[in-house]
């Protein structure tokens, strides 16, 4: 909701905060009823995403014409009186009958069997705890069943086209799944952080795959290294990646060395291996993001056929050195963040911008080259890098972000910029100064 909504919003009795004929949001301090008042003709966006966990009725009213996809996601064992004339109840899902798309799941049950009329599943059973789902053929493309921690077997229909990104993301219990033959993408990080999750192939129908489908979860990745990124690592041991064993019967996506590889694009999507010394092989362009996240690896090499290095592509590894190729002219943000055994690295001479947090918590880096190509140095690029003693602002630099050095308790900076002088040991805008 924006500020306009929230200053003109009015509360009713049950909590419901309404505005314009529009049911807001429901207040976590609400009690166990929300009778949703006669005239709302829309629920919104994430409407009940924090409700009160003693809510244990909903009543839709008749005047209610439309719902958003995510307003339900948090409300399972609820139970829910429905009037609307576009929507019905069946077996605890709430159903746009015209639409044929469920826009909720209020179920406790183990199994769910998803009506053979339903076209569209979305995010009805995000957080939901089912155990088992059957998914009818009147389904093309799987949507959200992300933080589904009690999944362990889900049926696909053979004529699905579509894993859509984060499907099944941060389903913990979820040990087979075998990926339709007629299956044409796989989306962003669909099977993250899956960790019961030990064989998968990728039939040879696959034309897309999107960012690493198989790493760690982003939503415990994230809460780690927001951590880290605060307090430091405090000697921490580096988070290590479930082991998945992965196949494909794809002409464009073929498996080498455990590293899984678009062969058309040239990248690199993912290494599932357990080795410590990796060589990616000649010819890769790109190394993509989250590739070798949270795995063992302690040394890389990299050919010169690479030119970018994606977003959190060795992100919490155990790497010790790493010679970047003067080939690669992109390095993405986070790619080395919290490799707490990285001592030294060789930065590529044409890099023009080490991005936000590239370098954060690696806490023994002690030695890296700063081209005379760099032009700006992101947020918290170097934080927590205790173990850096010197680095020069090159004379090419125009931007440093905030928090750049911060924690850098060893470090001695000195600049050849004429925009940044150093005073304190900090690096100082000499032209904001003038002004």
């Amino acid at each position: 909701m924006d500020d306009e909504d929230v200053e003109h919003s009015e509360t009713d009795e049950y909590g419901a905060i309404y505005y314009d004929c529009r049911l807001l949001y429901f207040k976590e301090d609400a009690g166990p009823i929300c009778v949703i008042r006669e005239g709302t003709k829309v629920i919104c966006h994430w409407a009940f995403r924090n409700y009160n966990r003693k809510l244990q009725k909903i009543v839709i009213p008749e005047s209610v014409v439309a719902i958003d996809r995510t307003a339900f996601s948090y409300c399972q064992g609820v139970e829910v009186i429905n009037h609307s004339k576009y929507f019905r109840m069946v077996d605890n899902m709430l159903i746009d009958k015209y639409e044929h798309i469920i826009i909720g799941y209020f179920g406790l049950g183990d199994e769910v069997v998803i009506p053979k009329t339903v076209k569209s599943i979305e995010n009805a059973f995000l957080h939901s705890g089912i155990r088992k789902i059957t998914i009818p053929h009147s389904i093309k493309r799987t949507y959200s069943f992300s933080m589904c921690e009690n999944l362990q077997t889900v049926v696909l229909p053979d004529n699905l086209v579509e894993i859509s990104g984060y499907a099944f993301n941060e389903c913990q219990m979820l040990q087979d799944i075998t990926i339709p033959d007629s299956v044409k993408i796989i989306g962003d990080k669909a099977f993250a952080g899956c960790r019961s999750l030990r064989e998968i192939d990728i039939p040879a129908s696959v034309r897309k795959i999107g960012e690493n489908p198989f790493t760690m979860s982003r939503h415990l990745a994230f809460h780690q290294l927001r951590e880290w990124y605060c307090k430091g690592s405090n000697g921490r041991d580096p988070i290590v990646r479930y082991e998945i064993k992965v196949t494909s019967q794809s002409e464009r996506f073929v498996v080498l060395d455990d590293m899984l590889i678009d062969t058309k694009e040239k990248r690199l999507i993912g290494y599932y291996g357990n080795a410590e010394c990796v060589a990616i092989p000649d010819g890769i362009k790109l190394v993509g993001d989250n590739a070798f996240a949270y795995t063992k690896i302690r040394q890389v090499t990299i050919p010169d056929s690479v030119t970018k290095i994606g977003r959190d592509a060795f992100v919490n590894t155990q790497l010790q050195e790493v010679f970047i190729p003067d080939s690669v002219n992109e390095i993405d943000h986070t790619a080395f963040a919290a490799c707490f055994s990285l001592k030294k690295v060789r930065l590529p001479k044409s890099l023009e911008e080490i991005e936000m947090v590239t370098f954060a918590l690696c806490d023994k880096l002690q030695e890296i080259n700063i081209p005379d190509s760099i032009l700006a140095i992101g947020d918290g690029a170097f934080l927590w890098c205790k173990s850096l003693r010197q680095f020069n602002i090159p004379a090419s630099t125009l931007r440093i972000g905030d928090r750049v050095f911060e924690h850098c308790d060893a470090i001695t900076l000195t600049s050849s910029s004429t925009k940044f002088c150093i005073e304190n040991n900090k690096p100082i805008n000499v032209w904001h100064k003038k002004i």
